[in-house]
């Protein structure tokens, strides 16, 4: 796999996340587990705000020295990179899951695009998932230039969402039944499931979801997670101990997670995909359910996945992925996370519809996200030529596009996807 940084030492991974959230069932208190929070912030309105996440100094310290060399190999890379291929890193773009074209793969190569998304549903196994992956990498990965391999994603959470299944696969259950498992077994399950996405070439699971649904509420009227048993739990502890079981066992394989949907999707009766006005009128600057998103993220080096709902007490008016307050704000600055951010869907998704491809591709990236994920291959040259363009007429978001690149390329270098 070259001289890039794997994040393949089984044993090391687990043992963080047993010393960050113990090992004692599928639950946990709602404090922190393994974290000691700092003094509470305020929010910019004048209210208390969100704890600062502190993590543990001893757990992150082999981690903390591993990222940084996996940055070293990433700064190297990226002063190679014209601004049109860091733009193309930070696309991801769905495709089918049971193959696409040729042509459609050239189209995508012509922007340099660094990611994709196995999307829909397949049940031809991992091998020829294996193959459909490795062409394209090979028609989307330049040659001659330095290696820097394709992000190849997909929703492996189990129950109604697993994208991949057939031979080579496991059937993997619902969150909610996950939720009742203990963070022994949790995370010795995705150790499993990620090695069988390895296997098929796939290194990024946007899993787990760590939205939660009240306990008091009916899981039938919130349509996103609820109504599909996607929680991990009704208590920020629970799905604290759980999420960090799923993602750091995923890890422990060599496959990168992505904590979604911050700042939450528990409280929503629409979904995103299928409705233009979702809103949130329930969570704000004290939300226990914020940190778990940074917590787990930590923990396990995740990516943290942005909803494109709307937050009327944090954000009015723009969805999430497009605030500056709900990304930089709260996520960078309050909670400490400085990470990669990936939208939810900007392609097909009607909360978006309402702006330009292109439009909301530039606003993610002013709000302090990273990877443009759509759906929606042909979304992506309007994508490209809009950033490209702001980078040519504006410094500071040619400086932005560098510092997202080199989020992503910092990722990538972790998942032994770069070459020095």
């Amino acid at each position: 796999m070259g001289s890039g940084v794997r994040l393949r030492l089984a044993g090391s991974v687990i043992a963080m996340a047993l010393v960050l959230v113990g090992c004692d069932g599928a639950g946990g208190s709602s404090g922190s587990a393994g974290v000691t929070p700092t003094a509470r912030t305020s929010a910019p309105d004048g209210r208390e705000g969100t704890d600062r996440v502190k993590p543990s100094r001893k757990p992150r310290l082999a981690q903390a020295t591993r990222e940084s060399a996996a940055q070293t190999i990433a700064r190297k890379v990226l002063s190679r990179l014209s601004t049109e291929e860091q733009v193309g890193q930070l696309l991801l773009v769905g495709v089918p899951a049971n193959g696409t074209s040729i042509s459609v793969l050239r189209q995508l190569a012509r922007v340099h695009v660094g990611g994709i998304m196995l999307t829909g549903r397949s049940d031809l196994g991992a091998e020829a998932t294996k193959r459909i992956v490795r062409k394209a990498q090979v028609e989307l990965v330049h040659r001659g230039r330095p290696a820097a391999r394709l992000l190849v994603a997909t929703d492996q959470e189990g129950g109604a969402v697993q994208v991949l299944s057939g031979p080579g696969f496991d059937d993997q259950p619902t969150a909610v039944k996950q939720s009742r498992w203990t963070t022994g077994r949790l995370t010795s399950q995705a150790q499993r499931w990620g090695d069988q996405l390895q296997a098929a070439g796939v290194n990024l699971n946007l899993a787990p979801v760590a939205d939660i649904v009240p306990r008091s509420s009916d899981p039938r009227t919130n349509a996103p997670i609820g109504k599909l048993d996607r929680q991990l739990g009704g208590s920020a502890g629970t799905v604290r101990s759980q999420a960090t079981a799923f993602a750091c066992g995923m890890r422990a394989a060599g496959v990168g997670t992505a904590v979604k949907h911050f700042p939450g999707l528990g409280y929503v009766s629409g979904n995103t995909d299928y409705s233009a006005r979702v809103i949130d009128r329930t969570i704000d600057w004290q939300d226990p359910g914020l940190r778990v998103f940074a917590q787990v993220a930590k923990a396990c080096g995740s990516v943290i996945m942005t909803s494109t709902a709307v937050y009327a007490r944090l954000a009015r008016g723009r969805p999430a992925a497009f605030s500056r307050a709900v990304t930089t704000t709260l996520l960078r600055e309050r909670l400490g996370f400085d990470g990669v951010v990936v939208s939810d869907d900007l392609g097909r998704a009607l909360q978006v519809q309402r702006w330009t491809p292109g439009e909301r591709a530039r606003m993610l990236l002013s709000a302090g996200g990273d990877l443009v994920l759509t759906v929606q291959p042909d979304d992506v040259p309007h994508m490209f030529a809009t950033l490209v363009a702001a980078c040519r007429m504006s410094g500071p978001m040619k400086a932005r596009v560098r510092e997202s690149a080199l989020r992503v390329l910092t990722l990538k270098a972790q998942l032994g996807l770069l070459d020095d």
